[in-house]
């Protein structure tokens, strides 16, 4: 683990404390850049502007020399990485992140492949306890910078929600932008913590999480945190079932075509009776799904009809469904394919722990599109995964050398 690396001694674990330290600065950038895109109010994240303040390129440039100095430290593993397909897929996916900034204007996943290819030899649990902790500590900043008038809400902005009985509810966005940000943003913190082991420290992080979680459903009326939190409580039970029962793997597997499909479904059904009662128990974001169905959908890039609908502030919160609305098709479908193959990896190493997180964050994106966090933890996660921990003396793309969740526990697994 972690602590590990650090306690060790000897020229080369010296060597994998600068490696461990430089990537820890990755991340850290990487987060900066995020946080300094909210405190300026240029929320859209990954998109650079001329308007940015200079803090945010400054920033931006610190993250690219952390992950500059990152990569040139793991030089030696550069040529027999070169020899082997991951490479390639790599390679793919990168040309996706660029086509995904030509056809939306979002660079998110070409930050993205940057820092995973930083970390390309870091194992996905360090990618997800460090960038997860480090994103804690951000939150805490926030919060504390928001309770004492430091960061504010946008102004002649008010948040309000109808409920199923006609109310309206005031909602605060507690200085994100978007009152559903407020939980999005800790939700790489709480991944972190189900990651540790049972300590001391993981209880102290869990009471700090749940009373994050309990503010933000307070003030921004967010009942999707309070469900992920009930569904986190549940992990260990869905890891065992996950081991035990290989179908209910399989079906982990395609998860995200699953619940792509089940949007689907619930925005032809659902979206077309307004005031049905599913529509009104999701807060009518099917209703607001067709309208953007009905818009039309290219092959690649968004209609004229929904980019107006997209300026008329109607909200699109699902995860599956708007890389389909704002990319296209062919967007829609790489997506599709690369989550499948994510997690046909992590079941191959059976990395149990990591696919229970994939999962419960699918399940937050049914009803929320507000994912700019990814870029703090996941979208590193998913580039470096692809070259992180790979027989790269076998040349096979589909033998990995992962560390297993035994193992991170402090057992070999062979």
């Amino acid at each position: 683990g972690i602590r590990d690396v650090l306690g060790s001694r000897g020229l080369g674990d010296v060597y994998k404390r600068q490696e461990l330290l430089l990537s820890m600065f990755v991340l850290f950038s990487l987060t900066l850049y995020v946080y300094a895109k909210i405190w300026t109010n240029t929320d859209q994240l990954g998109q650079a502007s001329p308007q940015d303040p200079p803090i945010v390129t400054l920033t931006l440039i610190l993250f690219f020399i952390a992950s500059a100095c990152r990569a040139l430290l793991s030089w030696r593993t550069l040529k027999p990485l070169v020899q082997t397909y991951n490479f390639y897929l790599f390679l793919l996916l990168a040309l996706f992140a660029v086509l995904f900034y030509r056809v939306t204007g979002i660079s998110t996943f070409i930050l993205g492949a940057i820092a995973g290819f930083a970390l390309q030899n870091e194992k996905p649990h360090t990618v997800i306890l460090g960038g997860g902790l480090i994103a804690l500590f951000f939150y805490t900043i926030h919060i504390i910078g928001y309770s004492c008038g430091l960061i504010n809400d946008q102004l002649n902005v008010n948040w309000t929600r109808q409920s199923s009985n006609g109310e309206t509810i005031s909602r605060l966005a507690l200085g994100f932008c978007y009152p559903t940000r407020a939980f999005a943003f800790l939700l790489p913190a709480c991944f972190a913590v189900y990651y540790l082991n049972k300590s001391l420290l993981k209880k102290a992080l869990m009471t700090l999480c749940a009373c994050y979680a309990l503010v933000v459903f307070i003030f921004t009326n967010t009942k999707t945190s309070l469900i992920i939190l009930i569904a986190l409580l549940f992990g260990p039970l869905i890891e065992k079932a996950l081991q035990k029962k290989r179908f209910l793997s399989y079906l982990a597997i395609a998860s995200y075509p699953i619940l792509y499909l089940i949007s689907l479904i619930l925005t032809l059904t659902a979206g077309s009776n307004w005031n049905g009662i599913i529509n009104r128990l999701l807060s009518w974001r099917p209703g607001f799904w067709l309208k953007y169905i009905n818009g039309g959908i290219n092959f690649i890039g968004m209609s004229d009809s929904n980019r107006q609908l997209q300026k008329l502030s109607n909200p699109l919160d699902n995860y599956f469904l708007s890389p389909l609305i704002s990319g296209g098709v062919a967007i829609s479908i790489f997506l599709i394919i690369w989550n499948v193959i994510f997690m046909y990896l992590a079941y191959k190493n059976r990395n149990f722990k990591l696919i229970v997180i994939v999962l419960i964050f699918e399940l937050y994106g049914m009803s929320e599109s507000q994912i700019q966090p990814i870029i703090m933890v996941f979208l590193p996660l998913l580039f470096s995964f692809v070259l992180s921990k790979t027989a790269l003396d076998d040349n096979d793309f589909f033998r990995y050398e992962l560390q297993t969740e035994d193992t991170f526990n402090g057992e070999s697994s062979k």
